[in-house]
């Protein structure tokens, strides 16, 4: 699996004809989004802080108070999965792209 760009990203200046980008280090374009320029800059933002929000979902997952980071309810019995952290691990699953 590829791993995604390394962050910091920002958002560029929107233009007409490439909508706004986001850039990470050395100007690589990360996404270009098209549309008119109030919701190209709000998606841009959004996009742009996606590096920063999957670190502190992962971070929030392993100091999760109810299962400790490990995601389960005990260590030895099958209780199922934590619900505290459910939610962010799926959302780190679809992140970085794992099946």
């Amino acid at each position: 699996m590829t791993a995604h760009t390394p962050g910091p990203w920002r958002p560029s200046l929107y233009s007409r004809i490439f909508g706004c980008v986001v850039v990470a280090k050395r100007g690589i374009v990360v996404a270009s989004i098209l549309g008119d320029k109030a919701t190209s800059d709000a998606n841009a933002r959004l996009i742009a802080c996606a590096p920063e929000l999957l670190a502190a979902v992962e971070k929030t997952v392993q100091t999760c108070s109810v299962c400790r980071g490990n995601g389960k309810l005990s260590d030895t019995h099958d209780l199922g999965e934590c619900p505290a952290s459910a939610d962010l691990r799926a959302l780190i699953v679809r992140g970085r792209g794992e099946p």
